[in-house]
């Protein structure tokens, strides 16, 4: 997307510059042109750092800033177990990434993508088309994992991730799946966040998914899912 036209007010600095909306404002995301009223008190847009291509900008914002936050909010580190349920689509392929060049010990379930999901990081792959991937969990980790990031769960299922989180563990649904407060009676912390419209994402963020790509650890990090996702 290009700035055409600076009009009164302050949005932007440059006419021309490259642009990409964030998901304060809904609308217009793979638009050309899109109109931003100067009075407006967000940044519905943000500058793509240089080194990332439209291709990668296009596909970055939800499943990344996703991605991003979540990790944010489960606070797992380095040698704890984190858990991604749909671990090969967009969000659950960046957090695998993410989560690996963090040190942390990533378990994917997935459904019949095996291979993908070791190939972008996963140290432990469980298919749900094959077992019960809560059955398969406890019996590997009867202790318990430190979070989960669950993709896939409605309301009706959410709660089998109960069975495999440890007392201070951590969910994550994209779903809206999660009833904090019957998760709060087990001693798990919660969270709902969306990936469609997103409220979480911010220019600044973008500057942070760039940092990430830049200071990876792992030779894997991102150009996978860059190539993948274009």
């Amino acid at each position: 997307m290009k700035i055409a036209v600076l009009g009164a007010g302050r949005v932007g600095s440059t006419v021309g510059r490259l642009w990409q909306p964030t998901w304060e404002s809904a609308h217009g995301t793979y638009a050309e042109y899109t109109a931003v009223a100067p009075w407006v008190k967000t940044e519905p847009l943000a500058r793509i750092p240089d080194g990332v291509t439209d291709e990668q900008a296009a596909a970055l914002p939800i499943a990344a800033i996703t991605a991003l936050r979540s990790l944010e909010l489960l606070d797992v580190t380095p040698g704890q177990r984190l858990v991604v349920m749909g671990a090969t689509g967009g969000v659950g392929g960046y957090t695998v990434q993410m989560a690996r060049d963090r040190g942390v010990h990533v378990i994917a379930t997935v459904r019949g993508d095996v291979d993908e999901a070791r190939r972008i990081g996963a140290e432990e792959v469980y298919d749900a088309e094959a077992v019960d991937v809560v059955d398969a969990l406890r019996t590997s980790h009867p202790d318990g994992v430190e979070a989960v990031l669950d993709l896939v769960n409605g309301s009706d299922v959410i709660c089998r991730d109960a069975e495999i989180l440890k007392p201070g563990g951590g969910l994550v649904s994209t779903r809206y799946a999660a009833d904090k407060e019957w998760f709060a009676e087990r001693q798990i912390t919660a969270f709902n966040i969306a990936t469609v419209a997103n409220p979480l994402s911010s220019p600044q963020d973008w500057l942070r998914l760039r940092a990430c790509s830049l200071t990876a650890r792992s030779p894997r990090a991102f150009t996978p899912l860059f190539s993948r996702t274009t």
